[in-house]
């Protein structure tokens, strides 16, 4: 028990886009933040060094040129932060008529 219960780690492989360039995306909501540690495995794959370290957060407001539900997510966690609760109701009704859209129109036969 503790406060580090709702600490988990993942492990992802990172891809090479280019030669020698490897990406990987998240997705992070307003307030959220993600600390990361990349490792270099050896080429016999036996031992892993660690090469970085960080912690990336979602703070700054962009608005996101294509209104998807996670930039609705994201606009609800600012709402909530600024107290704007009558913005946090209008984008929540959005959000879930949204879902209930995608879920008739995209229903699995």
């Amino acid at each position: 028990g503790g406060a580090d219960e709702d600490e988990e780690y993942h492990k992802v492989e990172m891809q090479e886009m280019y030669p020698g360039i490897y990406e990987s995306s998240f997705v992070l909501f307003f307030g959220e933040q993600l600390q990361y540690y990349i490792t270099e495995e050896s080429f016999e794959g036996r031992s892993e060094k660690l090469t970085e370290s960080g912690i990336l957060s979602k703070s700054d407001i962009v608005q996101d040129s294509v209104e998807s539900r996670y930039s609705i997510i994201n606009d609800v966690m600012i709402g909530k932060t600024l107290q704007d609760y009558e913005t946090v109701n209008r984008l929540l009704n959005e959000y879930y008529r949204k879902r209930f859209l995608t879920t008739k129109l995209f229903r699995m036969k």
